[in-house]
């Protein structure tokens, strides 16, 4: 870290140290003089401002020396555009920052309603819900977060699509539609049919049932198939 002199000796120049321009600065409207630095609180502000903008030339011509002793001079102007320049790259890594925690809150928020709604298969009202993402949010750092409840809902909503049901009696409950995991079950069902079929074309004869099968009309059942049904109905546990 740099020592900051406060040696009086080697005054600056008296130009800005934003613009370096004169004493006098022309405007459309008249002229601006420059004015001093006279408080630790402007340098501190104006190096933190440097700072945040990575201008490593002001921080090597200015950061080590004492604004007031050196009788550091400003266009009030330059000042403050200097200053707004800084507070918008500020504001830019504030936002960034929110964001991500919000993102972090929302994750922890989709594990909590998967591990303590659906897998339990539990209701639980949106005010409730809400006042969990609350927590996860200042958990992540959020100050006084106040997130809208229907806000989330369409968040929600929008993550888990026709498996999320609304219910609004007495208040608004979540819930996992149980539609939903009847429609994944029947899909899942239509597919295996499907590759099963396929696979047994070739060695099944028509018309094709479980009599036909049972009356030798197959010389053998494919081991593909004997495999499944030993896996999906004697719950059989694979080794890898």
């Amino acid at each position: 870290m740099p020592i900051v002199t406060t040696s009086t000796v080697g005054v600056l120049e008296k130009k800005c140290i934003f613009c370096k321009g004169p004493v006098r600065k022309h405007f459309p409207s008249g002229f601006e003089t420059l004015s001093p630095c006279e408080t630790k609180q402007a340098q501190e502000s104006i190096l933190n401002c440097a700072k945040q903008l990575k201008d490593n030339n002001f921080l090597r011509e200015y950061g080590h020396i004492d604004f007031i002793a050196k009788e550091a001079m400003y266009h009030k102007t330059c000042r403050v555009r200097y200053i707004s320049k800084g507070a918008k790259v500020q504001g830019k890594e504030d936002s960034l920052s929110s964001t991500v925690k919000r993102e972090s809150a929302f994750s922890q928020l989709l594990s909590h309603i998967d591990s303590e709604i659906f897998l339990k298969n539990k209701s639980e009202k949106l005010v409730d819900v809400n006042q969990v993402y609350i927590e996860f949010l200042i958990q992540e750092g959020i100050e006084e977060p106040t997130p809208d409840s229907y806000y989330l809902l369409s968040k929600l909503k929008e993550h888990y699509g026709n498996k999320l049901q609304v219910s609004k009696k007495q208040g608004i409950y979540l819930s996992l539609e149980q539609n939903a995991i009847k429609n994944d079950i029947k899909n899942v069902a239509l597919f295996l049919r499907r590759k099963i079929w396929k696979l047994c074309e070739s060695k099944l004869q028509n018309p094709i049932s479980v009599e036909a099968i049972q009356d030798g009309q197959c010389s053998s059942i494919p081991a593909e198939l004997s495999e499944f049904c030993t896996l999906a109905l004697k719950m059989k546990v694979i080794k890898e």
